[in-house]
């Protein structure tokens, strides 16, 4: 059973995403997620070539671009796995207010993939890839939005 707290954290990118509960002075991993496909190179997702495609005028040959790569759309779903789990955090009433920490692009997708409600407990966001950070560094860039963690 996930203990109640008032605040948590999120830090995330686009493979794992862990979720911390402050109790007291500590923080405590609660939850993590991960999606091995978003550890894929690019062409793990398509063994194939891309199509090919004649120009109108000339004799000009070229191959089609997609729009995005399959590590993109990958890191988007994650994003939509993780905004999905704070959501059903939130209306378990695990939180009351969320931090998100996470690299600066996949932070962009994760806010935009939050539920209204979840959306409204954010009470800040740190656009830095501290998932892997040692506790230091981590209490660090948290101190300004959790005062308890200043050492």
């Amino acid at each position: 059973m996930i203990p109640h707290t008032t605040t948590w954290v999120a830090l995330a990118d686009r493979t794992h995403a862990r979720f911390l509960a402050l109790q007291g002075r500590t923080l405590v991993t609660v939850r993590e997620l991960e999606d091995v496909r978003a550890k894929q190179r690019n062409q793990d997702f398509d063994a194939d070539r891309p199509g090919r495609a004649f120009d109108r005028v000339g004799m000009g040959r070229h191959a089609l671009e997609r729009e995005h790569s399959p590590t993109q759309r990958a890191a988007a779903a994650f994003a939509k796995t993780v905004a999905q789990a704070l959501g059903a955090a939130r209306a378990e009433g695990s939180f009351e207010r969320l931090i998100l920490v996470a690299e600066p692009g996949f932070l962009g997708m994760l806010r935009r993939d939050l539920d209204r409600a979840t959306q409204s407990t954010v009470v800040a966001t740190i656009p830095k890839a501290l998932l892997r950070a040692e506790q230091r560094q981590l209490f660090s860039a948290l101190a300004d939005q959790l005062p308890l963690l200043r050492r």
